[in-house]
């Protein structure tokens, strides 16, 4: 059951990705959302997931505290 969790949390990842870049915010914040509390998602790869959305939303110092942490590892 953890494999299936963990491809789930990947393929969100991936669908959130993709749909940041392609301005699709709701949605690419409504992946996020799903990978946030996935347990198997490491804590590097969450926050470089807020700070694409606050960067695509314009909040450059947050996104660089975002990056910043996600450098951390988290």
């Amino acid at each position: 059951m953890a494999m299936i969790s963990n491809m789930n949390g990947k393929l969100r990842l991936a669908l959130g990705r993709c749909a940041s870049k392609s301005g699709q915010i709701g949605k690419a914040e409504a992946h996020f959302a799903i990978v946030a509390v996935d347990a198997s998602m490491p804590k590097p790869t969450k926050a470089l997931n807020a700070a694409f959305v606050v960067s695509v939303r314009g909040d450059w110092v947050i996104a660089g505290q975002g990056l910043a942490q996600a450098c951390r590892g988290g």
